[in-house]
């Protein structure tokens, strides 16, 4: 094992009931933002708590057990660790945001000293959008946390019909020619291309894939 590598021990068992609990509470107040800001963790960690929480709970609803001893056994292991914010000293364990960088590459430009150059110039001459605008987003998007369910919508458009393509299986397809825009579309056995209906995008972005080739 690598003495170097020393990750931050996993969150305790007891620290996400604590979120998952303020949060049914007052969900109004206790935003993903608020909880995140609280407990000195990051939004997505948050969100990804209150989410695996309400599985949990819909499972125990279901009558399907928990392995509850095998978390408590890894907890021990990992020497997990149980958060008070009322406690909390020191900056927070994460950043309350995960911006990821598209530029990685240094980036100069010779400019004069008493030259006026702001964050909005910068953005424009790298060809970005302004930081403080992502910010925004950023935050106005943390208030999404979970759905369980998937949404029902209408039925999806054919694109083609090709029986020279008919298959033994169903495949999706993803179409990621747009990384902003990427399509979902599914073909039939018979041989039929079609759009992926809102139930099947749901699945595609949330649910586990029962095999993996």
């Amino acid at each position: 094992m690598n003495p170097y590598f020393k990750p931050l021990p996993p969150l305790s068992d007891e620290t996400r009931a604590s979120i998952f609990r303020l949060y049914l509470e007052d969900p109004q107040q206790w935003t993903p933002r608020a909880l995140a800001e609280h407990f000195g963790l990051s939004i997505v960690r948050v969100q990804a708590i209150l989410r695996l929480k309400a599985l949990a709970q819909k499972m125990e609803a279901e009558g399907k057990p928990l392995q509850t001893g095998l978390v408590t056994g890894m907890e021990g292991m990992l020497h997990a660790k149980t958060l008070n914010p009322d406690e909390k000293k020191g900056r927070a364990r994460e950043q309350l945001r995960l911006t990821p960088a598209k530029r990685l590459q240094p980036f100069f430009r010779m400019m004069n000293e008493e030259e006026k150059f702001t964050p909005e110039d910068a953005a424009k001459l790298m060809k970005m959008e302004p930081y403080a605008n992502l910010q925004r987003k950023l935050d106005e998007d943390a208030n999404h946390v979970f759905e369980l369910e998937p949404p029902t919508g209408a039925d999806a458009r054919t694109l083609d019909v090709n029986p020279q393509k008919k298959s033994r299986f169903q495949f999706t397809v993803t179409d990621t020619g747009e990384q902003s825009k990427a399509r979902f579309m599914v073909r039939e056995k018979n041989g039929l291309l079609r759009h992926a209906t809102i139930e099947e995008k749901f699945k595609r972005k949330n649910l586990r894939p029962k095999y993996i080739m």
